[in-house]
This record gives C-alpha cells, sequence and structure tokens, in this order.
C-alpha cells in the first residue's frame, strides 16, 4: 500500500501525523515507533491487541487520552479493499 510505504519513509513526518491524530506528545510516538510490525494485518485479533496495549499505557499514565480503536482509530475499509 502506498500509505504505509510512504509512512516507512517518511518515519519523522508520520510520527507527527500520528501524535496529532491521537493528541499524545510526540515523544510516545517515537519511543512506539521502532517496535511497529510494518507486515501485519488488520483483523479483530490484532485491532483488540493494540486496543489492550493502549489500555495498558493508559493505565501505567504514558497516555493521557484514552483511544479507542475500533471507533475509527484504525480505519480497516482500506485494507479490505486491497485484497
Amino acid at each position: 500500500m502506498k500509505t504505509k510505504r510512504w509512512m516507512i519513509e517518511h518515519p519523522d513526518e508520520s510520527e507527527s501525523i500520528i501524535a496529532q491524530a491521537v493528541n499524545e506528545p510526540l515523544a510516545v510516538i517515537k519511543l512506539a515507533w521502532p517496535r511497529h510490525n510494518w507486515d501485519a494485518r488488520l483483523n479483530d485479533v490484532v485491532i483488540d491487541d493494540i486496543q489492550a496495549k493502549a489500555r495498558f499505557l493508559k493505565n501505567l499514565g504514558f497516555l493521557k487520552n484514552d483511544i479507542v480503536v475500533k471507533d475509527g482509530f484504525v480505519d480497516t475499509s482500506l485494507e479490505a479493499a486491497a485484497r
């Protein structure tokens, strides 16, 4: 996908966009970025895993906002259209 390739090729810009989108400090996104699995395919298991990690980080105080992954944070329409 073009978007994924762009994000890999432009990490600084991508990190900044994500930080704004989730209203979290850029430093938090930069810490998480190297751990991202760019080969992952979105499905309910992966989305639930992302939600669990977001809840865990919020409970530890690393995130200041609740992130509800299924309420628009993850757009699966592009993934479905690519199939």
